[in-house]
């Protein structure tokens, strides 16, 4: 049984942090390996519960993406991340870049992941990845290998 964490270390969530973190590592499972219907349901619910948390946005992005809807992830991050998570700002941009890279759109995503790597404080991970990012591949080179369908070729994105 799970020891009750104390009244006020979390105040007004439903669930404690660990156990968030939990559903969502459970999500993200889910999303890797093409369990997209269960990755819905459980990043749907997740953000009714946190909707100022990055973690629920970048699986649901995952989830439309193992099902081929592209333009729904990006249309998700952009539209309602952006505007809803209150301190991962640049890593909602960063993960928006690497969607955009997925859905072939690579001038788009090489504009993002440039104001993340030009905005993003000096030593954030947001700052660090874009910059490898765009290194990694000079602009207008072709993107190499077959094209991917899904998110399930990215890393899944750490929980703090």
């Amino acid at each position: 049984m799970r020891a009750r964490h104390p009244p006020d270390a979390e105040a007004g969530r439903v669930l404690a942090g660990d156990d968030e973190r939990l559903l969502a590592e459970i999500g993200f499972m889910a999303a890797a390996a093409g369990r997209d219907t269960a990755a819905l349901a459980i990043f749907t619910s997740l953000r009714a519960l946190s909707p100022t948390r990055s973690h629920p946005y970048f699986g649901l992005a995952m989830a439309h993406m193992g099902v081929g809807r592209s333009e729904r992830a990006v249309q998700l991050l952009r539209d309602e991340a952006m505007p809803a998570v209150e301190d991962d700002v640049h890593e909602v941009e960063l993960f928006l870049g690497l969607v955009l890279q997925v859905a072939r759109r690579e001038d788009e995503s090489r504009r993002v992941l440039q104001r993340v790597a030009d905005q993003a404080p000096d030593g954030a991970r947001a700052k660090l990845a874009a910059g490898a990012l765009l290194q990694r591949r000079p602009a207008g080179e072709p993107p190499r290998g077959p094209a991917m369908g899904s998110m399930r070729a990215l890393p899944m994105p750490g929980l703090r």
